[in-house]
């Protein structure tokens, strides 16, 4: 970890009004326990307070991080990999129309979210849309939108705000 210092000194040093108590024995409200996706006391916190590995964190189980999982069928992910990795994709050629989204890919999570990875056309490229949408009383609204990612498979992550809880949509392939 971090500078040669332990968890609790870490975490005194940084929210100088932390008990240093674990947060799970506290009775009280806590701004520090509240603005952190997990307890101050946790030893899977970096420097910042930041998730070190969110596997580690699923891992143990954490309630503040959700995954859900979805399988595609190779020939589908490697046809749109293989597109995606192109530079500049000929439309004509490939069917495909400009401008436009081509494939969804969702997940819903057990509190409502869902987590879209959009496959879309540009100009002259594919590129991937990645969305997190939280319910609300009109149905679905845009909660948090990452980075593009450049890969269909594999770990897309969530994490729309301090002390909120962060999603994980997993895209693998399906066995044979």
């Amino acid at each position: 970890m971090g500078g040669g210092l332990d968890v609790k000194e870490r975490m005194r040093k940084m929210y100088r009004e932390w008990c240093g108590k674990p947060c799970s024995e506290c009775q009280t409200s806590c701004r520090v326990d509240e603005a952190m996706p997990c307890s101050p006391d946790c030893e899977l916190l970096g420097e910042d307070g930041e998730m070190l590995d969110y596997r580690r964190c699923l891992d143990a189980g954490c309630d503040v991080i959700m995954l859900e999982e979805l399988r595609l069928d190779r020939e589908t992910a490697e046809r749109w990999q293989r597109l995606l990795d192109m530079p500049s994709v000929d439309f004509g050629k490939e069917n495909i129309d400009r401008d436009c989204t081509i494939e969804t890919w969702s997940v819903e999570f057990e509190n409502g979210h869902v987590a879209d990875l959009k496959l879309c056309s540009g100009d002259s490229n594919l590129f991937l849309d990645a969305v997190l949408f939280e319910p609300c009383n009109i149905g679905l609204q845009e909660e948090f939108v990452p980075d593009c990612p450049d890969s269909i498979l594999g770990d897309h992550i969530f994490a729309p705000f301090e002390g909120r809880v962060n999603y994980v949509m997993r895209i693998s392939l399906k066995t044979e």
